[in-house]
């Protein structure tokens, strides 16, 4: 990574535990837009502005109630699955700890835009 001609920094792109040698990204709305196209062709669906409350298991169910835009709801479900990352109130409510750990480096993310002028276009 470079700017203006001088070196920010030094990545390598070869992941050593993996068989491919290189770092495939894909932003996460695509990944999202897969993953919710996916659940919708076999049935199901996913419901936003809802806040988890709490789950319990009853049997082969679990129930569990969440807020929708300040109204409580509750359900029935075969599985509950938290996929609201690291600081997860699903797993925090169900005291689930938290596997893993914390990476010793810094990160930074960024975005590029290139626009690419052709002479005589």
């Amino acid at each position: 990574m470079t700017t203006h001609g001088h070196p920010l920094a030094h990545m390598k792109f070869a992941p050593e535990e993996s068989p491919c040698r290189f770092v495939a990204m894909v932003p996460q709305n695509v990944t999202e837009n897969l993953l919710l196209e996916e659940l919708r062709r076999k049935g199901g669906d996913v419901t936003y502005q809802t806040s988890f409350a709490s789950a319990e298991q009853d049997g082969d169910a679990v129930n569990v109630t969440v807020n929708r835009q300040g109204e409580v709801a509750r359900f029935s479900a075969a599985m509950v699955v938290g996929c609201d990352g690291a600081r997860s109130k699903v797993r925090q409510r169900l005291n689930i700890p938290l596997e893993g750990g914390e990476y010793p480096d810094s990160f930074s993310a960024s975005g590029h835009r290139h626009e690419v002028f052709l002479a005589g276009g």
